[in-house]
């Protein structure tokens, strides 16, 4: 990028934080007091296989996923100042929002006022001192299935809705330095071809068509340049080995995302060939891990792993329950850990 370019790129991304801190004050999400300020983090690129700021300086992301809003229109509710500075205060710096493409685009007229929300969430996460990461989450290939109802669901692959999706979230915040997009949540049960390139989905007795990942990392690089996009690989995004066979994805940019959870078929043992070998060249996060017997042994191993790589990971799912990876406690929206929560965070303020 020559100078010029440079310049107003920085200029636009400071207009973009006014911007941010009007909306904020503005949303009816705002808690009525207002709270301690957090510096707010700067822009993020891509350096060899590393996330850095401007200065060059190693960034790695931590965090949480933020589920609700990819099957829920107005979400859970927990999307204030104050819900998002519990989450810093465990040493997190960054929140991933699960959104769905059928409700953005209001499908049907199913959920008029998502858009507000989704921006309300997204402006109070930052106002915490969050870097902010949407991800495509939810679906509806086949509009008049009642599952849409429901947001959609989450298919192999993103289907053509996800183009005005991208288009307009990419415009939106092409000039936001807090920013950051996630393509697909979890890509599954397609070839590499179709996966990078796109075409025609079998699913059931019918079909469906994808961009592909190619064509969506395109868009958003043409429209947000400045911003990181996040591609997932296949087998519900935990493999990645397509990605050195041939299949890698241009652009610019471009952070690689795994799902490590303690299934068989993704214990340690194959790790090198899903992200690790790639990790060696291009910077690779965990987007989602967990550990469904609720213990620590696993998880352990997934965050020693990429803090030793300095690139990032978000634990699912920072939500209040009995799940077996629900992060929070019942009740425990102010940040009181679950059980299994408990190594998260101590292991997440440890590193901060």
């Amino acid at each position: 990028m020559d100078v010029v370019k440079d310049v107003a790129a920085r200029m636009a991304e400071l207009a973009w934080v006014v911007v941010l801190a009007v909306t904020a004050m503005g949303s009816g999400q705002m808690p009525a007091q207002a709270a301690t300020q957090v510096a707010s983090p700067g822009a993020l690129s891509v350096a060899s296989n590393h996330i850095v700021d401007r200065q060059g300086h190693i960034i790695t992301l931590v965090g949480a996923s933020r589920w609700a809003l990819e099957f829920e229109c107005h979400g859970d509710g927990h999307y204030s100042v104050a819900d998002f500075q519990a989450m810093h205060a465990w040493g997190m710096n960054a929140v991933r929002l699960t959104l769905s493409s059928a409700y953005w685009l209001n499908i049907r007229g199913l959920c008029p006022d998502y858009r507000t929300t989704v921006a309300a969430a997204i402006a109070n996460a930052e106002q915490a001192g969050l870097y902010v990461m949407p991800v495509l989450q939810f679906e509806a290939p086949f509009p008049s299935s009642n599952e849409i109802l429901h947001g959609g669901a989450l298919y192999q692959m993103p289907d053509m809705n996800a183009i005005p999706f991208w288009r307009d979230l990419a415009t939106r915040y092409a000039n936001d330095p807090r920013m950051i997009f996630e393509i697909y949540s979890e890509p599954h049960d397609v070839g590499w071809a179709l996966w990078r390139n796109g075409g025609q989905v079998p699913i059931r007795t019918t079909s469906y068509r994808t961009p592909g990942m190619q064509a969506l990392v395109t868009l958003i690089n043409g429209i947000a340049p400045q911003r990181l996009v996040v591609v997932g690989g296949l087998v519900y995004a935990f493999d990645l080995s397509g990605v050195t066979a041939g299949y890698a994805i241009i652009g610019r940019n471009i952070v690689y995302t795994t799902h490590p959870y303690d299934y068989s078929n993704k214990q340690a043992w194959a790790w090198p060939s899903a992200f690790l070998n790639l990790a060696r060249r291009v910077p690779v996060i965990a987007s989602e891990f967990g550990e469904f017997d609720r213990g620590s042994h696993y998880i352990a191993a997934v965050i020693a792993v990429f803090q030793q790589l300095h690139t990032g990971y978000f634990a699912w799912a920072w939500t209040a329950g009995t799940g077996t990876t629900d992060l929070l406690g019942v009740g425990g929206w102010g940040g009181t850990p679950s059980a299994y929560g408990r190594y998260i965070r101590a292991t997440m303020l440890a590193h901060a």
